[in-house]
């Protein structure tokens, strides 16, 4: 198996884990964008609430239907300080406004009969702005919970949105401005054979600063006309048969740190005041309604989580969370409320019931699924190409893993690395000369290797400088010329391995024998140095020596510099290979970071197309 079909191989590995985590991903954006919506309201049902209304009497068998919702606290990013910020601030804007329009669709979804507003609709409605920022600021809230049928909408003011107290910070104009935006302040409305009371929350705890200072008692002719306590007093004065419901966006007053009930997500309702809030109405002010009105259920919000308590006369009064993610409750939710009529053969049966509804943890699903899922994609693709990077390194690009065969000839180092293993087995051969059919060349005919005579086991042949001397002066060389290989010194006369040219010839007595080349067939070639009349050259070894010699010194004096000159340049190209395996086109950085942006890109246009949907 080449490394090119690992390569495909690994190529279509990565592609798999590739397009399956991109499905992940896009089924984890839908769902977390859209189906998270509806299964956090799925616990919610009409059904529920009127099973709890079942009567024996042939009454409607649908009840009325009523939407609660409290702190919305549309974000004003128009203002001077966002403007400071202005891309934060389009992100946090695109985020927040995406969440509060998908709610409110899930929200109309329970296909409601009225829809009411426990205050605070806008977070910065009470701020001391020009006119056009404000009008462009209430448009945009209108904007969002639009209603998509023609149900009717009351809203109820929040010191967010009229202000609390004196300030250089509110608009003196705030009431005024939320009376032309979003209707009456104090008034009530009937629906469902109930009457719902909506009381302006912040002018009756500003009525309250002022009797005290005054020292003027509840429903003295000291009070304001047209203010909170006049039109309790006035309503008290009207007598109705229907059961009221009290709307205010200021909770009543009750004990501290009192138990809000499982659905709480955290601590208690803590009674205190500041500039522009005040967490509960004072006793005496709670009192005085409760007498009054004679509520039967209270609704109420600013406080941004649920509270389910039951005041001393009974009547239950919930704390409805907020509607927004900008806020510091995690699960922001709304109220649902069932209205029936009074039964006639059963008055003590209850008239209403209500149901608690969340919505998702937005904030959750960004740090608790989309930041952890994707920097566990992201190790997840790193390991698996520093897993491969680490593979294909043992695999070369252009060796074949079966089969070794080279087509091409060996290079004179590759002969030079096969001989010596030949040696080493024995498998050595004996070189012959080339001849021709005549027989032997006469001295004068010594022809240079040809280029296409086939390299010997030990090395490709090569003319020594002394041998091409000899042949250019026309004289017999001192040794039998022929084709000199680059053998060891110690092979280049010995018998066991040159047995065809070498032979050694019999000496007599003291054995002055006389070593002679040996040609073709084995004839004996005479020595150079037999024949008369033909001046013998002197050798050159003792030249070649002397210029070993001098080399040598030289090599002693410049060998530290070349291993030093050797190991940067060795050095140099480990990093140089390093480099581009880490940052190259197809380097280590290049395909994780290319596969990173291949994962996450279909699913992040999935999610801007899904926002852009409820966003535009």
């Amino acid at each position: 198996m080449s490394s090119n079909v690992l390569r495909r191989r690994r190529s279509a590995v990565s592609q798999s884990a590739s397009i399956g985590l991109r499905f992940g991903w896009i089924v984890v954006v839908i769902w977390c964008e859209i189906g998270e919506f509806f299964w956090s309201a799925s616990a919610c049902r009409w059904s529920s609430l009127e099973k709890r209304l079942q009567r024996s009497s042939n009454l409607p068998s649908r009840s009325t239907r009523v939407l609660i919702i409290a702190d919305p606290q549309v974000i004003n990013f128009e203002s001077s300080s966002a403007r400071q910020r202005p891309f934060r601030s389009l992100i946090d804007r695109f985020i927040i406004d995406t969440f509060l329009k998908k709610s409110w669709s899930i929200a109309q979804r329970f296909k409601p009969d009225a829809v009411f507003f426990l205050g605070d609709m806008m977070h910065s409605g009470r701020a001391a702005t020009l006119e056009g920022e404000y009008w462009s600021y209430a448009s945009r809230f209108k904007q969002i919970f639009k209603p998509t049928m023609n149900v009717p909408v009351y809203y109820i003011p929040g010191n967010h949105d009229v202000g609390l107290g004196p300030s250089r910070a509110f608009s003196t104009r705030a009431r005024e401005r939320y009376k032309q935006a979003f209707g009456e302040i104090n008034h009530t409305v009937d629906i469902g054979n109930h009457t719902f009371v909506l009381l302006d929350a912040p002018g009756i705890i500003e009525e309250d600063y002022r009797r005290y200072a005054d020292q003027i008692r509840f429903g003295d002719a000291g009070d304001s006309e047209g203010g909170s306590i006049d039109f309790v007093v006035k309503l008290s004065e009207n007598k109705t048969n229907f059961p009221r419901i009290l709307l205010t966006h200021v909770p009543l007053h009750r004990r501290e740190r009192v138990d809000c009930g499982p659905l709480r997500e955290k601590g208690h309702i803590v009674n205190g005041a500041g500039l522009g809030y005040q967490k509960l109405l004072g006793r005496e002010t709670s009192e005085f309604l409760m007498e009054r009105i004679a509520p039967t259920l209270i609704f109420s919000g600013d406080d941004h989580d649920i509270c389910e308590y039951s005041h001393p006369n009974g009547v239950r009064e919930v704390t409805v969370k907020a509607f927004t993610m900008a806020l510091e409750v995690s699960q922001p939710g709304f109220q649902i409320l069932s209205l029936v009529p009074s039964d006639p053969a059963e008055p003590s049966l209850p008239t209403h019931a209500d149901m608690a509804c969340n919505l998702p943890d937005q904030l959750g699903i960004y740090n608790h699924i989309y930041l952890p899922l994707a920097l566990l994609t992201v190790l997840f693709l790193l390991f698996v190409n520093i897993r491969r990077s680490i593979r294909m390194r043992a695999y070369p690009k252009s060796i074949n893993l079966q089969t070794s065969n080279f087509s091409a000839p060996p290079t004179p180092s590759m002969s030079r690395v096969s001989s010596s293993a030949g040696i080493a087995g024995g498998a050595l051969k004996s070189p012959r000369l080339p001849t021709s059919s005549s027989g032997l060349q006469p001295p004068g005919a010594i022809r240079r290797p040809s280029r296409s005579v086939p390299p010997s086991p030990l090395g490709s042949p090569k003319q020594l400088s002394s041998e091409l001397d000899d042949a250019e002066i026309g004289g017999y060389p001192s040794e039998p010329n022929r084709l000199s290989y680059d053998f060891p010194d110690s092979y280049h006369n010995s018998e066991e391995y040159l047995p065809g040219l070498v032979s050694t010839g019999s000496s007599g007595g003291g054995g002055s024998g006389q070593n002679v080349g040996l040609g073709i067939f084995g004839a004996p070639l005479p020595s150079p140095s037999a024949r008369p009349g033909i001046p013998r050259r002197p050798t050159r070894m003792d030249s070649r020596k002397l210029a070993s010699a001098a080399s040598a010194s030289e090599d002693g004096v410049l060998s530290s510099w070349r291993e030093v000159a050797r190991d940067f340049s060795r050095s140099f190209g480990l990093g140089r290979r390093f480099w581009n395996s880490i940052g190259g086109e197809e380097g280590l950085v290049a395909r994780w970071t290319g596969e990173c942006f291949g994962v996450f890109w279909p699913s992040f246009a999935v999610y801007l197309v899904v926002n852009f949907y409820y966003f535009l």
